[in-house]
């Protein structure tokens, strides 16, 4: 589910752009508009909001650099690439995932694995199309965030984090994820409240979808079953970002991306059968 929200959300990123927003903007606003409602959660659950040193350490390391460097890269790449090939870009992160787990905490890949992770790399390579001239300083930033989100899931269920409750991690993932995309904006000087109404509207849609339901899903799920195959499962969001683009932007869908979606769709069977 997480994967299809993520999936959808970036199009209704992208509509906001026309209204007056950036898409480093948009990896701030997105954080700060939902934070008081977190906060108002909090509160009303009695949930304490005090963390130990393990716990302040791992925020900084798994949040930090895991959430709030991937949504200020990934969300930037959409000033410079379009969705549909950021997204795919920013797909390199089960891979990435499989490395790093390997290489730092010696994970073992079994057969179905390293099937799935040759069948995703596959159908992700297939949703790369050279349509014109490409801004490699976009193709850089969805690169590096698929790096950044790789750590995150792999770090996220070895941390202290694992047994923090829901909703005390999701307030603190939006805080730190907005204090990083402010500084950042802040130093670019490209921080704006002036929108449009329709703007704001999808801004706050956008926010709800990211920020709120796909977090806490994504968060539960590799809890239960790891940052590895979580990695792979989430491999459906560039299928609903083409979707999305065939639907909402005009945008027209190609043998190949087709191709690509369906070796994306047998990674997922290796892991789940």
């Amino acid at each position: 589910m997480s994967a299809i929200i993520f999936g959808i959300a970036p199009t209704i990123v992208t509509l906001t752009f026309s209204g007056g927003n950036s898409g480093m903007n948009a990896a701030f606003l997105r954080s700060l508009i939902i934070l008081p409602g977190i906060y108002t959660a909090v509160l009303i659950k009695k949930i304490p909001l005090k963390v130990s040193r393990a716990e302040l350490k791992d925020l900084i390391l798994c949040i930090g650099v895991g959430q709030g460097i991937t949504s200020v890269l990934l969300s930037g790449s959409y000033d410079f690439i379009p969705v549909s090939v950021a997204t795919p870009v920013h797909f390199v992160y089960p891979v990435a995932a499989a490395v790093l787990g390997r290489m730092l905490w010696r994970e073992k890949l079994n057969k179905a694995k390293l099937l799935a992770l040759a069948l995703c790399a596959a159908g992700v390579v297939c949703f790369f199309e050279k349509d014109g001239a490409i801004a490699w300083q976009g193709i850089g930033m969805a690169l590096i965030s698929g790096f950044t989100f790789a750590f995150y899931l792999q770090y996220l269920g070895r941390s202290s984090l694992a047994e923090m409750p829901l909703l005390k991690l999701l307030f603190y993932t939006n805080l730190i994820s907005c204090a990083v995309a402010g500084i950042v904006c802040a130093a670019c000087r490209s921080i704006t409240f002036s929108l449009t109404a329709g703007a704001w509207a999808n801004m706050i849609l956008a926010s709800l979808m990211i920020s709120v339901t796909g977090t806490v899903l994504l968060q539960f799920g590799t809890r239960i079953i790891g940052g590895l195959t979580s990695a792979i499962c989430s491999t459906f969001e560039p299928i609903f970002s083409v979707l999305c683009g065939v639907i909402v932007l005009g945008e027209s869908v190609s043998t190949i991306k087709l191709l690509g979606s369906v070796l994306i769709l047998l990674s997922i069977l290796c892991i789940t059968l």
